[in-house]
């Protein structure tokens, strides 16, 4: 088997064992406590985790409907410009590549 073929084969059965355990009374389920809860130990919340902006990032610009209307000087088309450029190259740069690759073999 190829490895592709080899890893639809692990998601199938694992779509197949959670239908079997969707197919069981609703009782069996819900896992279970086994032992005994520490009503003592504090449990962490998301604020523990969450770090406060440092005064070095970005603070969040709000615009009004004024702004919108505006228009975009040439540092702010090419700054926008820019970020898409960055979002989408790498997806496209792997399209193409999965395509050059692909018509390549298949001409071999």
């Amino acid at each position: 088997m190829t490895e592709q073929a080899d890893q639809a084969e692990l998601l199938l059965d694992e779509l197949e064992d959670l239908r079997q355990l969707l197919d069981k009374p609703f009782t069996h389920n819900i896992p279970m406590l086994k032992g005994k809860l520490d009503m003592e130990a504090e449990i962490p919340t998301l604020d523990d985790r969450v770090q406060p902006l440092s005064s070095k990032e970005e603070p969040v610009v709000q615009f009004s409907e004024a702004d919108l209307d505006a228009p975009l000087s040439n540092d702010q088309i090419s700054s926008i410009v820019d970020e898409l450029v960055a979002e989408h190259l790498p997806i496209i740069e792997k399209k193409l590549r999965e395509s050059l690759l692909e018509a390549l073999s298949f001409k071999l």
